[in-house]
């Protein structure tokens, strides 16, 4: 909802649903408000959140994807290199790059079928 709000211009709505998110103190809720953060350009402050969430919770995951997408806008390997060591757990080996050939359209169309609303009632 939050991030629908923030699309459709609405951005009081959206901080009154990512603090009502965020005073639960659940990751997931403190995730979205984090993310509202973020999306507002209060970087600061999301990060504040993110760090919260590992030392409460001990998930480095949302820090570590903060700090990639934080180093990447901004060009900061080390920052980069940073973020990725905290996702060792979840990737391993690191950021890979996608090969080309990952992401190619479908050979033919698919076409949905009909749902039952519009197939023609048999009469009786």
């Amino acid at each position: 909802m939050v991030r629908y709000y923030l699309r459709t211009g609405r951005v009081a709505r959206a901080e009154s649903r990512a603090l009502e998110s965020a005073d639960a103190y659940s990751v997931r809720g403190l995730k979205v408000y984090a993310h509202f953060l973020e999306a507002r350009r209060c970087e600061a402050e999301a990060e504040q959140v993110y760090n919260a969430i590992e030392k409460r919770y001990d998930q480095t995951e949302p820090l570590g994807t903060f700090m990639v997408r934080k180093a990447l806008r901004t060009s900061d390997a080390v920052l980069q290199q940073q973020g990725w060591q905290m996702l060792r757990k979840v990737f391993p080996k690191g950021g890979e790059r996608l090969p080309g050939t990952a992401c190619t359209a479908p050979r033919r169309t698919v076409r949905p079928s009909p749902t039952s609303a519009e197939e023609p009632r048999p009469s009786t």
